[in-house]
């Protein structure tokens, strides 16, 4: 975060942030190899000649639980190597429908933070199978700037290819485009006590007026032997679905 975005120019941000990048399959979280975003930022620190970090993680108290100093590569991947074995979680098959939080105060103080529970969720759930995320959104949708990308959404799919012209470029995109890209193959419902129903329809939402309500709706549309998970701290967690092992 110190070099990118920190000290790196605008159009470095603009790439890492754009509709190609973030629509890239090898973007995956968790997930180094292959990933162009890391690629790129391997790029840009070696055009900054940093040589040492320190990195640490925490807790959800957060409380410093490693720290992982020394090369700037060789460190970082320690520290992802650390996160994996308590923050990866692999099911042996992808779910009907997933309960979740944006992982409560402070991330979940509006829909702009929100992307990250429903992304973090979205590579556990089947295709047309349904996310149902409980956040607060005191802040309401975020920003005047993301509130008015949300508002000019015709459709996911129309705001997605607008994205894939060059000469469109609004700061924030990423975030919409991210959560967009998820409703065009799965269902997204949410409850929320900042944003109101008739809001989150405007933004192509599925509003909840009562989870216990929505979790019994989703059992009777998947069936009683639906697959499906509660997962409380959002994107604390990194969801995988594990590959079958070569014969």
């Amino acid at each position: 975060m110190a070099i990118l975005p920190g000290i790196s120019a605008l159009d470095t941000v603009q790439y890492m942030h754009g509709p190609e990048m973030v629509s890239h399959p090898g973007c995956e979280y968790g997930q180094l190899d292959g990933n162009p975003f890391h690629e790129a930022g391997l790029e840009v620190l070696a055009m900054a000649g940093a040589d040492f970090i320190v990195n640490v993680t925490l807790d959800t108290s957060k409380r410093v639980t490693g720290v992982f100093s020394g090369d700037p590569v060789e460190a970082h991947i320690e520290g992802c190597r650390f996160l994996a074995r308590h923050c990866v979680k692999e099911l042996d098959a992808p779910l009907d429908f997933i309960v979740t939080t944006n992982a409560g105060a402070p991330l979940d103080c509006n829909l702009y933070q929100t992307v990250k529970g429903i992304t973090g969720a979205a590579p556990a759930v089947k295709t047309g199978g349904d996310i149902l995320i409980a956040s607060r959104c005191a802040e309401g949708a975020g920003n005047p700037e993301y509130r008015e990308i949300l508002e000019r959404v015709d459709s996911p799919a129309a705001f997605l290819g607008r994205l894939m012209r060059k000469e469109f470029f609004i700061p924030d995109q990423w975030c919409a485009q991210e959560t967009y890209q998820v409703m065009m193959v799965r269902n997204v419902w949410i409850y929320s006590e900042g944003v109101n129903p008739e809001e989150l329809r405007r933004y192509h939402f599925l509003p909840v007026n009562d989870i216990v309500s929505c979790v019994r709706r989703l059992i009777e549309k998947h069936g009683s032997h639906a697959r499906w998970a509660v997962v409380p701290d959002g994107p604390m967690m990194i969801l995988k679905i594990a590959r079958p092992s070569p014969a």
